[in-house]
């Protein structure tokens, strides 16, 4: 009740731990991420709508900062893999809906 959105709250406050993803694959709203693992490198695969232009800005909890940005679909390079414990946050926005997903990866 009293009109909460709570979907604004969790982008507001960052990313809920339903978007943990370890490596493999998950789905929020209209965005799906893929991340493979390869030699101290990962690779995410980011997918929304077909033909929609989609930007993914990932940021390490060391500071690290890079984004993406494509149509449908965007291929990140290869991202260096953080320490233990560390976390890194993805934010995926439909720039032609405005849709805005996050996702979360922590380093076990």
């Amino acid at each position: 009740g009293g009109g909460q959105d709570l979907d604004n709250n969790d982008a507001i406050l960052g990313p809920a731990p339903s978007g943990n993803a370890e490596s493999g694959f998950k789905k929020r709203g209209s965005m799906s991420v893929s991340k493979v693992d390869a030699n101290g490198y990962y690779y995410l695969n980011v997918a929304g709508e077909v033909g929609h232009n989609i930007r993914a800005i990932l940021q390490g909890a060391d500071g690290y900062h890079r984004h993406w940005e494509g149509y449908g679909q965007v291929y990140s390079g290869p991202v260096k893999t953080g320490g233990y414990g560390s976390k890194d946050f993805l934010q995926v926005q439909d720039l032609t809906t405005g849709e805005t997903e996050y996702f979360r990866f922590a380093f076990l």
